[in-house]
């Protein structure tokens, strides 16, 4: 888990090149731990798509929306499915404009 709030964090903050290994290394450490079905596999399936899509490689990270969609609909969290994009322009103007109040 930290791992994958590290690599959220450095997302937002546009250090992709930091972000994507610690995704890698939480997808692999959570798929072995938790079990490829796991919802958590899901997210950080989703946040390393974010990355990806901000980093323009969009097929990439459309197949791992597809997977993240795929494990949250087998898990019974359709209604989260649709959820799982994660935009990180989104949420560094969400940021800044918390530190402006």
């Amino acid at each position: 888990m930290i791992l994958l709030s590290m690599s959220e964090r450095f997302s937002v903050q546009r250090r992709y090149d930091e972000a994507e290994p610690l995704f890698q290394r939480a997808i692999a450490m959570a798929e072995s731990t938790l079990g490829a079905e796991h919802p958590l596999v899901a997210r950080t399936l989703a946040g390393y798509a974010g990355l990806l899509r901000a980093t323009k490689r969009k097929s990439e990270a459309a197949q791992l929306e597809q997977r993240a969609k795929a494990i949250a609909s087998r898990q019974g969290q359709e209604s989260a499915a649709g959820a799982l994009t994660i935009d990180y322009s989104d949420l560094r103007k969400s940021m800044a404009h918390q530190e402006t109040k």
